[in-house]
C-alpha cells in the first residue's frame, strides 16, 4: 500500500467566494466532501495565476452546472441560463449599467451576472437579469491535499491502483454501454451499486474483512481496471455528475481521516491547467474545499461495486508535458461540456412539455435503444426516452448515420441494424407526438426549423442561422453551434 498522501501548502492563496454557492444543500454529498453534513461556505474557486489564460470563469460555471440542473426539473417554462463572471473585463459589457453596481457594492466586490432567456423565444433578449455580488478572501492551509502538485496526483493514482485505504472495489467491471443509465443519474442510484460500512478498530483490518465478505479487490489493478496515466485519473476525479461520484466521496473521506485541512482540485466545469516557471506553479481553473475546524467523518469502508462507470463519462481532453521544472498539464473541453449540458437541460425540458410530459415524470418511455457510430456495445449510449434521442441529435452528441438497435427493435427492422435516421423515421411513423417533434428539428445539422419558411433558427434564442468562415454554422445572435 502507498504511504500517506502528500499534504502540503506553501504560502497563502486567494480564493473567490460567492454566498450564492452555499444555497445548494440538497446534495448530501459534494465533491471530495467525504460525507454529508459539511457546514455551508466551504467551497471556493481558486484565483487564477496564469496570466496568459486571462480571467477564468470557474465560479460562474460551477453555478451554471447546479442552477441549470435545477431549472431542468422545475415547473417553470424552459429557460436557457447564462452566467458570467464580470471579473473578466471582456464580460463586463453584459451589464448595461456597471457603474450603478460599483457604486452600490464598492470596488472590492466582484459580480456574477445571471440571465434567463426563454427557450425558442422570438427574439434574442433575456427575460430576467440579476447581479450576484461576491468577494475574495485569503485562506492558509497547513496540510492541504493539493492536486496542482504532481506528488498528490501520483499518490492518488497509485493508491487507487493498488490499495486505497477505505475502498473495496467490486468485481463488476462494466463497459460503458452496459450501464450508461447509471452514469447519467449516479447520485440517484448510489444505494443500488454502492454501500458505506461503518467500522470499529483499525481501518486496514476492517477493509480486509469486508473485502473477503464481498469478494472484492483492494485496488483497481486487481479488479482489472488499472488507472494508466493522468488522463484516466482525471476521468475518475472529474466525472460531470453534480456532486461528484461515490469514488470522489470516498477519496474525500480518506483524505480527511489522514488529516487534510483542505483539498485543492481542478474544476469539473471549467478548463484547467498547470504551468511551471522555476519553483512557481501557475494554475487555472481550480476549486478548494475548506476542511479546517471540521469534525472528522466516522471511519467507514466504501464498497464500490462498479467503479468503472464513474471513470468514462468525463469528456475533457488532457495534454501533458515535461519541462526543466517538472510535469505540467492542461485540460480542455470542460467549459464547453458545461455549456452544452446547460443547453441540453433546456432542450429536454422543452421536448418533454411538447410531448405532454411533466418535467421529471417520465411518461413517454420507450423500449431500450442503443446507439453507437460503429454499432459496438462497448461504446453505445442507452436511451429510454425519445426526447433524449432528439436532444442529443440536436446537440451533435449523436449523428443520424450512427447505428441504432435494441432487443425490442430487432423484429421491426427484420433483424437488421438501421441507422439512427431510419429508426427516427420508423418511430415517428408509430408515435404522432414524436413525429410532430422530429419534423420541428433539422436533427442532422442541429437547428430549429420554421415550418412556414423552412429556414433554420437558433436553439437558444431563435435568431437566424449564420455561416462561419470555416463553412460551419452558428447563431447570428448568441453564437450557439451544434455540439457546443
Amino acid at each position: 500500500m502507498p504511504s500517506g498522501p502528500y499534504l502540503d501548502f506553501h504560502g497563502e492563496g486567494e480564493f473567490y467566494f460567492a454566498e450564492s454557492s452555499n444555497s445548494h444543500t440538497s446534495y448530501s454529498r459534494r465533491r471530495f466532501s467525504g460525507a454529508g453534513g459539511l457546514p455551508s461556505g466551504r467551497y471556493y474557486a481558486l484565483s487564477s495565476t496564469m496570466a496568459k489564460r486571462g480571467p477564468d470563469q470557474t465560479l460562474a460555471l460551477e453555478l451554471t452546472a447546479y442552477t441549470a440542473s435545477r431549472l431542468r426539473f422545475s415547473q417553470i417554462d424552459p429557460y436557457f441560463l447564462n452566467v458570467v463572471d464580470l471579473a473578466d473585463p471582456t464580460a463586463r459589457a453584459v451589464v448595461e449599467t456597471p457603474g450603478e453596481f460599483t457604486n452600490a457594492h464598492g470596488v472590492d466586490w466582484f459580480a456574477i451576472h445571471v440571465r434567463l432567456r426563454k427557450f425558442g423565444a422570438e427574439n434574442a433578449g433575456f427575460r430576467e437579469s440579476a447581479v450576484i455580488p461576491y468577494s475574495h478572501t485569503v485562506l492558509t492551509f497547513e496540510r492541504a491535499f493539493d492536486m496542482r502538485r504532481v506528488e498528490a496526483l501520483d499518490w492518488l493514482r497509485d493508491a487507487l491502483n493498488f490499495d486505497f485505504p477505505n475502498i473495496v472495489f467490486g468485481s463488476g467491471i462494466e463497459q460503458p454501454g452496459a450501464l450508461r443509465r447509471y452514469v447519467d443519474e449516479a447520485e440517484m442510484n448510489f444505494q443500488n451499486f454502492n454501500s458505506v460500512h461503518a467500522i470499529e478498530g483499525p481501518v486496514a483490518e476492517a477493509k480486509r474483512r469486508l473485502q473477503t465478505e464481498l469478494s472484492g479487490y483492494e485496488g483497481l489493478t486487481a479488479a482489472g481496471a488499472k488507472v494508466d496515466g493522468d488522463a484516466e485519473l482525471f476521468g475518475y476525479l472529474l466525472t460531470p455528475d453534480n456532486g461528484g461520484s461515490p469514488l470522489t466521496h470516498a477519496i474525500g473521506a480518506a483524505l480527511r481521516q489522514y488529516g487534510a485541512d483542505g483539498i485543492i482540485y481542478p474544476s469539473a466545469r471549467e478548463d484547467a491547467a498547470i504551468h511551471r516557471s522555476g519553483e512557481t506553479i501557475e494554475h487555472f481553473g481550480f476549486n478548494v474545499v475548506d476542511l479546517r475546524d471540521v469534525a472528522l467523518p466516522e471511519a467507514a469502508i466504501w464498497f464500490i461495486k462498479f467503479p468503472t462507470i464513474y471513470g468514462f463519462s468525463w469528456r475533457g481532453r488532457l495534454q501533458t508535458g515535461n519541462t526543466d521544472h517538472g510535469r505540467e498539464w492542461s485540460i480542455e473541453g470542460q467549459r464547453l461540456d458545461t455549456l452544452s449540458r446547460n443547453k441540453k437541460f433546456a432542450l429536454v425540458n422543452f421536448l418533454e412539455r411538447s410531448l405532454g410530459v411533466i418535467p421529471g415524470v417520465y411518461e413517454a418511455q420507450m423500449p431500450d435503444l442503443l446507439v453507437a457510430p460503429d454499432g459496438a456495445a462497448a461504446t453505445a449510449r442507452r436511451y429510454e426516452f425519445p426526447y433524449h434521442v432528439l436532444s442529443d441529435l440536436f446537440l451533435g452528441v449523436l449523428k443520424a448515420s450512427d447505428q441504432a438497435w435494441g432487443l425490442a427493435w430487432l423484429e421491426a427492422f427484420d433483424f437488421k441494424i438501421p441507422s439512427l435516421g431510419q429508426w427516427i423515421g420508423y418511430y415517428a411513423g408509430q408515435v404522432k407526438l414524436f413525429a410532430r417533434q422530429s419534423r420541428a428539428f433539422d436533427y442532422v445539422e442541429g437547428w430549429l426549423i420554421d415550418p412556414s419558411s423552412g429556414t433554420s433558427h437558433c436553439l437558444c434564442c431563435a435568431a437566424p442561422r449564420a455561416t462561419r468562415p470555416d463553412g460551419g454554422f452558428e447563431c447570428s445572435a448568441c453564437g450557439f453551434s451544434p455540439g457546443f
